[in-house]
């Protein structure tokens, strides 16, 4: 809790320590999306000042794999050690240091940093969390209150919404998608980005299928054709999506992916439609 405020923190999954297809690993990646839908507001990229090492580098590398192309925008530095300046300026020895690899990175990331004094009293303590926060508030206010996400936090966001929500049957196959993509991401789905016509736009983030719709008044089929989710006239289905489709007059959440064939995708829809009214 800060300021009235409930902050959720999610320790990172151990990504860092090798490429193997490691299922543990997996199905870590896997539990840190469920635990941080619909998405982070912030990553805090934690090093030790002065030691920023190959192994930061690496971690950097992972948590854009992980999180996709855009995780530096959401990236905030924290140096621990800051008694090691022995007085000094951090933002002196951010500009100066001949690391350049730490100097592209702090760039890349907007210059979003700060230091923690290990050796704080509880005083300085709270000051210094004082100082992060303003940091993170200050890139919440940048991205206008918009969450890092990508289609894993969709779909791990959906696995929440439907009935039995992140357990059983729908946590396996959620997680044997984590292990198909190799945690891996190539990019985020950003708020406000440019989006086919008929795309439906959820709260906070893009559906990233086009869904056609037929009128209100005819009747309805669900099928997929090259990925997207269409949904037309002429079929016996009709007359059930119809009456969800009046019932409910609420935006439908729907996400698709290689392990959700044409008849399991319509059965998640229509439990996905079910419990929306």
């Amino acid at each position: 809790m800060w300021n009235g405020r409930s902050i959720l923190v999610v320790d990172t999954p151990p990504i860092f320590e090798s490429r193997a297809q490691d299922q543990e690993v997996y199905e870590n990646i896997g539990a840190c999306y469920l635990l941080s839908v619909p998405g982070p507001h912030v990553l805090l990229l934690v090093t030790q000042l002065g030691r920023f090492t190959e192994q930061d580098v690496v971690a950097v590398t992972r948590v854009k794999e992980v999180f996709g192309a855009g995780a530096e925008r959401y990236m905030v530095i924290l140096f621990t050690h800051k008694e090691d300046l022995a007085g000094g300026s951090l933002d002196e020895y951010v500009a100066n240091t001949d690391n350049l690899r730490l100097r592209s990175l702090v760039r890349k990331c907007g210059r979003r940093y700060c230091a923690f004094n290990n050796r704080a009293s509880r005083d300085e303590q709270r000051e210094q969390l004082a100082q992060l926060m303003a940091v993170i508030e200050g890139l919440e206010r940048e991205h206008q209150g918009a969450f890092l996400t990508n289609e894993l936090f969709f779909d791990a966001q959906m696995l929440r919404q439907i009935r039995g929500g992140a357990h059983g049957e729908g946590q396996r196959r959620y997680l044997e998608k984590v292990i198909l993509n190799g945690g891996l991401q190539k990019g985020p789905l950003r708020r406000g980005s440019q989006a086919a016509e008929n795309t439906t736009q959820v709260p906070g983030y893009w559906c990233p299928h086009t869904i056609e719709t037929a009128g209100p008044d005819q009747l309805l089929s669900v099928h997929w054709r090259k990925g997207k989710l269409i949904i037309e006239k002429k079929n016996h289905l009709g007359s059930l999506f119809r009456h969800f489709l009046s019932y409910s007059k609420r935006v439908l959440w729907i996400f698709g992916t290689p392990l959700f064939p044409s008849a399991l995708a319509l059965g998640i829809l229509l439990t996905a439609l079910q419990t929306m009214h």
